[in-house]
């Protein structure tokens, strides 16, 4: 038997309301994590609450792993891990821009982009997919994306977000470089996580 994540609304965030936090998913998986209907894949009938939460609690406990690695600067083992919660939950938004992070911290711009923008596919409001699809288009000289994108970042988070202040910043930055050449000044640096 092989079991299906399929997403479900998490309460509160029908608006693309904020991420989780790390460190809060230990115990309580149904507060961080979207709630998913669990599938056997091979009769497509709903499986057991037991398996249902035996999944719930892998994917918080390969979450709260990966975060814990990003953190503490352990990129290449970060990725691998961040492979595994996306293994488990394909569709989590969380997951993809934690991955676009740990690739932007590994040299890897483009391929964060592809993962910034899955996780905007995935939820539009994802503020912080904004600011790290920034970063990687700032990294790949597309001044006038990163500027785009930090913008989207401003409409989609909170005026009092701690990173609100270095969006406005950067664009500042990025607009006055803009006719100088590409920068990556203060945008190499990490942005706001799913894990903050």
């Amino acid at each position: 038997m092989s079991i299906k994540l399929i997403p479900g609304p998490r309460p509160g965030t029908e608006g693309g309301g904020s991420p989780p936090k790390a460190g809060t998913a230990s115990g309580r998986t149904d507060a961080v994590y979207p709630r998913y209907k669990i599938q056997d894949s091979a009769t497509r009938g709903e499986v057991s609450a037991k398996a249902r939460d035996a999944v719930a609690q892998r994917l918080a406990r390969a979450f709260d792993q990966a975060v814990r690695l990003l953190h503490g600067g352990k990129n290449k083992e970060a990725l691998i891990a961040w492979r595994k919660v996306l293994k488990l939950a394909p569709k989590l938004p969380e997951a993809h821009v934690n991955m676009g992070f740990t690739l932007l911290s590994l040299g890897r711009p483009e391929d964060a982009r592809a993962f910034f923008n899955s996780a905007i596919m995935l939820r539009a409001g994802q503020a912080n997919a904004y600011y790290g699809l920034a970063l990687a288009l700032n990294q790949l000289h597309d001044t006038k994306g990163a500027i785009r994108a930090m913008r989207d970042y401003l409409k989609y988070t909170d005026p009092d977000d701690p990173y609100a202040e270095k969006a406005r910043l950067l664009i500042r930055i990025w607009r006055q470089c803009s006719t100088s050449g590409p920068t990556t000044a203060f945008g190499t640096g990490k942005g706001p996580k799913d894990s903050q």
